[in-house]
């Protein structure tokens, strides 16, 4: 938001200091209203609500700490800075208990320094009035979906339709990169979720996820995952801070912990979750008790990833490592969820993932290659849901 976007009202009984803080806002783009005293300041207040209060705390009739135990009560999340003569900080601390969030003494020599904490007050208030904005809405969401659980069970076929309506377009090719995937659910309903999109048209982001159990209920979590995450990256504009990569996925998956905890759907759920800069050619990711690990498939070779991490929805308190590589000129990057280990054939499971490793270093890492290669078109019934995410770049697919 604009400063001119903000409406700040001063009050102070010293019409120089007055006019002057007046003055400086104004200059600096503030909507500015101020008042000699705290009875005319409350009455201007009731007139057009400020975001932010400048008050004096020693003023004739009613004071500045009488003014803010009256303004506390019914607006607890006012942004309050207080204006103090020299020599009475007790009221300064009075007035910080109170909820003031800065103090100046006079005389204000540097106003620059009132401008600067102004606008920080303010944009700390705009922060926690979203956080509630988008806390009531996620618990309405949450709601929503928790009261169409029964009525979706009645019906397959519409929970099916969701899931597919909700899977995005495959192939899809943007920056030189090509993502794609197959899904093949062990009922008619699926716990397996996967999910891509080309942020601030640089990044990829993505997920595999695979929650726990079979049928209906699983199914519903991947929905919830999908309007969860959507929700987080529209309203909450996670994943939106490249800058600092490494905290915004470790906030992204521990927000989709705690929301999962809360819900108590009695399902977890084991996560890949990543995002590829297409122009430094960076991998950051993060594994949520994930089996098998990322393949990275290249000409010479194909390797599985390093990475370890706790399921998501198990644990309160849990933190994730954020894993990162510098990805090759030609690659494709191969997940699958733990369904595919089921149709691999080995004595356990370290004997399985080498297997794995192996067939699919034995295609060029496309899709269809993998697709092929695995034999997975000739399977009648799998034991498990199967799910694989391929992320690929420079590689020509024979």
């Amino acid at each position: 938001m604009q400063n001119s976007d903000y409406k700040l009202l001063v009050i102070d009984d010293d019409i120089g200091v007055r006019q002057s803080f007046v003055a400086y806002l104004e200059d600096s783009g503030f909507a500015v209203y101020d008042a000699p005293d705290a009875k005319s300041g409350l009455a201007l207040f009731e007139q057009f609500i400020p975001d932010l209060l400048i008050t004096d705390l020693k003023m004739p009739g009613m004071g500045g700490l009488s003014l803010l135990k009256v303004l506390n009560e019914q607006y607890p999340d006012l942004p309050v800075i207080v204006i103090s003569g020299a020599g009475i900080m007790s009221d300064v601390v009075d007035a910080l208990r109170l909820g003031a969030i800065d103090y100046f003494i006079k005389p204000v020599v540097d106003m620059e320094l009132l401008v600067h904490s102004v606008r920080r007050s303010l944009e700390r208030r705009h922060l926690l009035l979203e956080n509630q904005a988008y806390r009531t809405e996620l618990e309405k969401v949450n709601k929503q979906l928790v009261n169409h659980i029964d009525s979706l069970e009645q019906d397959q076929r519409a929970g099916h339709f969701v899931q597919q309506s909700m899977l995005p377009i495959t192939p899809f090719i943007a920056r030189d990169y090509s993502c794609a995937y197959k899904l093949m659910p062990s009922l008619f309903l699926s716990g397996d979720c996967i999910d891509y999109a080309l942020l601030e048209k640089r990044y990829y982001a993505f997920y595999i996820a695979d929650v726990s159990g079979h049928g209906s209920a699983p199914a519903f979590v991947t929905i919830w995952l999908k309007n969860l995450v959507s929700q987080l990256v529209r309203m909450r504009k996670l994943l939106s801070d490249f800058d600092a990569m490494n905290e915004t996925l470790h906030e992204l998956v521990t927000v989709v912990n705690d929301e999962l905890m809360d819900i108590h759907l009695n399902n977890h759920m084991t996560m890949i979750v990543g995002i590829i800069d297409t122009v430094t050619h960076e991998l950051f990711y993060i594994i949520a008790g994930h089996l098998p690990l990322p393949i990275l498939v290249t000409p010479q070779k194909a390797v599985y990833l390093e990475g370890a991490g706790k399921p998501v929805g198990l644990f309160d308190d849990n933190q994730w490592q954020v894993y990162h590589c510098r990805l090759p000129e030609m690659f494709s990057l191969v997940t699958f969820s733990d369904g595919i280990l089921e149709i691999i054939s080995g004595k356990d499971l370290l004997e399985k993932e080498q297997t794995l490793l192996q067939l699919v270093s034995e295609t060029d890492g496309s899709l269809e290659a993998i697709d092929a290669h695995l034999g997975l078109g000739r399977i009648k019934e799998a034991p498990d849901d199967i799910a694989i995410l391929s992320i690929s770049r420079g590689l020509t697919h024979g």
